[in-house]
């Protein structure tokens, strides 16, 4: 309950005459976004389900100490943080001495792995592996947040030509237009606002200006406005 108090904050706000001209056209502008909202879910959910295509278990393909594993375990070179192609169809490859494996390559369980523990792969918090996690992905290569690090950690992979493509593409079509589309339809709101505020303040002065002509009209506004008026046409 303690924090529900804060929202008196928002209360104390509106009662300024500056943050109800910023907050009313914020509210107004919610009607619009669920439109918007629910195209950029869609679009996540399309990307994710593409990732999932090409990049399932990519991250898995390591730089191993051992060309085959060992009592159940195929140990990662942890010196080559860098995900290898295991034929050639990524740009990076493993040095001489090591040996670029995936774990279904010798039926090995990914528990072998112990990915949970391993920053490389977000300690398997999201990946391309299912739609859920490479959603979570999306949303922050969305926001262009380490999106550079993992387009060029699928590229070291199998899907080099893919991911260079890509991830450009999805990244403009995420970041540069639908965040941007949310942006413009806030603006759009203060703009119409602005506006309308501009044509109740000519529509009083209009009321002043037809009793400066006529006094007997009866002038029904009240001082403040009648002020506006002034600074507005002042100004």
């Amino acid at each position: 309950m303690k924090v529900l108090r804060v929202l008196k904050i928002l209360k104390f706000s509106y009662t300024s005459k500056g943050m109800r001209s910023l907050l009313n056209p914020l509210l107004a502008s919610i009607k619009q976004l669920p439109d918007i909202v629910a195209y950029l879910f869609v679009s996540l959910l399309a990307f994710s389900i593409i990732e999932v295509a090409q990049f399932q278990g990519d991250h898995y393909y390591r730089c191993r100490t051992t060309p085959e594993p060992v009592n159940g375990v195929w140990e990662i070179d942890r010196r080559l943080p860098r995900f290898c192609s295991a034929y050639n169809y990524g740009s990076y490859t493993c040095p001489a001495d090591r040996y670029c494996g995936h774990p279904d390559m010798h039926d090995l369980s990914l528990d072998s792995e112990n990915i949970t523990g391993m920053s490389e792969v977000y300690y398997n918090v999201v990946n391309f592996d299912v739609v859920t996690k490479a959603l979570l992905l999306n949303i922050q290569l969305f926001t262009k947040e380490r999106s550079n690090e993992i387009m060029y950690k699928m590229s070291d992979t199998m899907n080099a030509v893919f991911a260079r493509i890509y991830f450009p593409v999805m990244i403009f079509w995420g970041s540069f237009y639908l965040l941007n589309l949310i942006v413009a339809v806030i603006v759009d709101a203060l703009l119409k606002n602005k506006q309308s505020e501009e044509d109740a303040k000519r529509e009083i002065c209009a009321q002043v200006e037809c009793e400066k002509e006529d006094p007997n009209l009866a002038l029904d506004t009240p001082k403040a406005l009648l002020s506006t008026c002034l600074l507005y046409t002042s100004d």
